[in-house]
């Protein structure tokens, strides 16, 4: 596995607890940084450093994940890639786990609200939007756009629902 995040990754998600919204530049990532956190959560970890092949798996099955963003990134599949060092997958023969992973467009959060003891990721999620949601499962992290360049600390953990 080919698991790797630069100390500025390490350092959010360390400062990363449930219902945080994770802030920093397109490129920065945020997408990478919020499924160390569902991972570290899960129990998986990186043995002797921050990159490397040297890792232990997430217990199985760790929670459902599941990924709300634009249509665009849903339909050309971005969020696999995102997920293949960890060895998730939308596709079940795939995914080296037992749970759930699904990616869907935020024109389908209905879909969603019953939802519960689950992982959810919003990616390209508005502020506005926030609140309207709410916090009924207390497993959510909130990737954020921020358009501020930050060149000491390129991710930011912001605030918290």
């Amino acid at each position: 596995m080919g698991l790797e995040l630069y100390d500025y990754q390490m350092k959010a998600v360390n400062q990363m607890k449930n219902g945080c919204i994770l802030c920093g530049d397109v490129g920065s990532g945020k997408s990478r940084t919020a499924l160390a956190y569902y991972f570290f959560l899960n129990g998986g970890e990186l043995l002797g450093g921050v990159a490397g092949d040297n890792y232990m798996p997430m217990g199985d099955p760790p929670m459902d994940l599941y990924i709300i963003t634009t249509a665009r990134k849903r339909d050309t599949c971005e969020w696999e890639g995102e997920l293949s060092p960890f060895l998730l997958s939308i596709n079940r023969e795939v995914n080296l786990y037992s749970n759930t992973v699904i990616v869907d467009s935020w024109n389908n959060i209905k879909k969603y609200e019953d939802i519960t003891e689950a992982f959810f990721i919003f990616d390209e999620l508005s502020p506005i939007l926030i609140k309207s949601i709410g916090n009924e499962n207390g497993n959510i992290i909130l990737p954020g756009v921020s358009r501020s360049s930050r060149e000491q600390n390129p991710l930011i953990v912001s605030r918290y629902l």
